[in-house]
């Protein structure tokens, strides 16, 4: 995933119509991973999708809980998808997701996977990329 996602930021992509220039790559954080394998967690044991967690938490609750002490943090989530590319794919197909990948805000990155039940479809893949950069 952080190669997938080093190289859109290296080489630079379009999100929806505006063009992102070339930036820094980007470094995994285990804090920032927990955070959000904590979240697709919680999405998958309860059958949600949202940012924000079953206990009200936003991404930067989850990231300050985790020990990570962010200056800005962002969130990408998705379901369904089964494999690290194929989200990561997706992700850069989106606009806003792809906004948050690009962003030379942020420095460092997480993510988790969790499988359980999404609307009835049992192993389906919940995914959260968390983004930030410390304080």
């Amino acid at each position: 995933m952080v190669a997938a996602i080093n190289q859109a930021r290296l080489s630079g992509m379009t999100c929806g119509a505006t063009y992102y220039g070339p930036t820094t790559a980007i470094t995994w954080n285990d804090r920032i991973g927990s955070a959000a394998s904590r979240h697709s967690n919680d999405m998958a044991a309860r059958d949600f999708f949202s940012h924000t967690g079953s206990d009200g938490s936003s991404a930067g609750d989850r990231l300050t809980q985790a020990g990570y002490i962010w200056s800005t943090y962002g969130e990408n989530i998705a379901v369904g998808y089964s494999t690290p590319a194929a989200v990561v794919q997706a992700w850069l197909n989106s606009e806003g997701h792809c906004r948050n990948i690009m962003n030379p805000a942020y420095l460092e990155i997480g993510a988790g996977v969790a499988t359980g039940t999404y609307r009835g479809v049992p192993s389906m893949d919940y995914w959260t990329l968390n983004l930030g950069k410390k304080r």
